[in-house]
């Protein structure tokens, strides 16, 4: 009676329970037959911001149910029911009568959550080969800069293969970091000696009766420091450069005429109007010459052979030179003679010139760099003259003219890049002369007029040279 009662109480849910079943068999078998079928999905339009509606739309299938050949990976992809942002529990009811029979129980119970001890065991219940764990392949960090260097096959500044450019184009040659800003520095130290016409003290006439001597006293310079900066940067226009420079070089020198035993039949210094006997004192001169320049370049750096690369080059040079010559002595019959004069130059114009590396091994070059300059100068000479008691005051002379300047450098040098190209450094060190024309008018009227004689004067040009380093830096 009492397995009756329990019977027709439980027939009840035992039906809905396999018509429920019966249910999703049907459209399982339906969407089944459906297939091959796999329309794309239209994501739906979010007018709120549901997570689980993007999850799905993200997702593109319905976890837990059939999907489209090629909506998942084909590696075992989990088919456990997804409650989206529920619990992730799952409850199953028994229906069981208490009886001494064996075999007569209706279901099993199982509760619990969905966990993955829960989805090991049942796993283990499947005697199937097992899917060992796929080990995803270790991210290698992407740097653009090495695919850029591998692309080239060659390194761009430095030497290269027969084959690797064409053979009708001036490739390109410049430094080219990756990723920078196609900037670059220099910085110069500069050891030099200036040298100039018409800066010596004076001729000396000595001895007695016919055996007579002349000397010319010659104003001796030294080395002296300086510096150069400069500033350059690349363009994408045919791959040319700009760079602009800065020259400081500003020296000071001084040279003494010791008196002797031997009679002076003449003393004739280049500084006065007159000439003298029996100077009685030392003489000394100072020279001080103020260089401060400027270049402004365009540039190309291209290939002409494998090891050789050219950089032709067009600008503009602008310069500063003052210069200021202290001359003092003394004699017996007029005293103390002092003649300070200055001549204070500035210049523009254009500039052309080229400059050519050379590539022997690796990173190390030869290199050599030519330049001339034709500009329109002005020079303004002026000073004072004292002998004894007589004052001369030497009237502005204003002169404008054409002048050239004629540079040159040669040297050795070793760059290279680093951090896959992302900057370069290089440094070389050079032999390096220049000549400025007509920079001294300073003895313009001492000359002119000493003796009683009116003379023309020739101006005299200044003279440059000695050791330049020079560090380069690419970013």
């Amino acid at each position: 009676m009492c397995l009756l009662k329990k019977l027709f109480l439980g027939l009840p849910l035992i039906a809905l329970f396999f018509l429920f079943l019966y249910g999703r068999k049907q459209d399982v078998s339906k969407s089944l037959n459906d297939e091959p079928k796999c329309e794309k999905v239209e994501p739906a339009k979010t007018i709120k911001c549901d997570l689980c509606a993007n999850e799905v739309q993200k997702k593109g299938s319905t976890q837990g149910y059939p999907i489209c050949e090629n909506d998942l990976p084909k590696a075992n992809a989990v088919a456990r029911i997804d409650g989206g942002d529920g619990a992730d529990i799952y409850i199953t009811t028994n229906i069981y009568c208490k009886s001494l029979s064996d075999q007569i129980d209706l279901a099993s119970v199982e509760t619990g959550s969905v966990n993955d001890g829960r989805k090991q065991d049942v796993s283990k219940s499947f005697d199937e080969p097992k899917c060992e764990k796929v080990e995803l392949a270790k991210t290698i960090k992407c740097d653009l800069c090495v695919d850029e260097v591998q692309k080239k096959g060659y390194t761009q500044g430095y030497p290269i293969c027969e084959n690797d450019l064409p053979k009708a184009y001036n490739a390109a040659a410049r430094i080219d970091v990756c990723g920078g800003a196609n900037i670059y520095i220099t910085t110069s130290f500069i050891y030099w000696e200036s040298l100039s016409d018409q800066i010596d003290l004076a001729s000396v006439e000595t001895g007695s009766g016919n055996e007579r001597t002349l000397k010319i006293l010659k104003f001796d310079t030294e080395y002296e420091p300086g510096f150069k900066v400069g500033l350059g940067a690349h363009f994408n226009h045919d791959n040319w450069d700009g760079y602009i420079q800065y020259t400081r070089l500003h020296q000071s020198e001084s040279n003494t005429f010791k008196t002797g035993e031997e009679t002076q039949l003449n003393f004739r210094p280049y500084w006065t109007i007159s000439n003298f006997t029996n100077v009685i004192a030392d003489t000394t001169a100072t020279w001080r010459m103020d260089l401060d320049k400027v270049d402004f370049e365009l540039g190309r750096s291209y290939y002409v052979g494998t090891n050789l690369i050219f950089r032709p080059v067009l600008g503009l040079d602008l310069h500063w030179i003052d210069q200021k010559y202290n001359f003092i002595s003394e004699v017996v019959t007029t005293g103390v003679i002092n003649s300070s004069v200055k001549n204070d130059s500035w210049a523009l114009g254009p500039r052309f010139g080229l400059n050519m590396n050379w590539f022997f091994y690796k990173g190390f070059k030869l290199f050599g760099n030519l330049a001339i300059d034709l500009m329109f100068a002005s020079n303004e000479a002026s000073g004072t003259v004292t002998q004894g008691t007589t004052n001369y005051s030497l009237q502005k002379y204003k002169k404008y003219i054409v002048r050239d300047v004629e540079e040159g450098a040669i040297g050795f040098g070793w760059g290279s890049y680093f951090s896959n190209n992302k900057w370069h450094f290089d440094i070389s060190a050079a032999y390096e002369i220049q000549r400025y024309s007509h920079t001294n008018y300073m003895n313009k009227y001492t000359q002119s007029f000493s003796g009683g004689v009116t003379k023309q004067i020739k101006p005299g040009d200044l003279f440059l040279h000695g050791l330049t380093v020079t560090t380069r830096f690419d970013f």
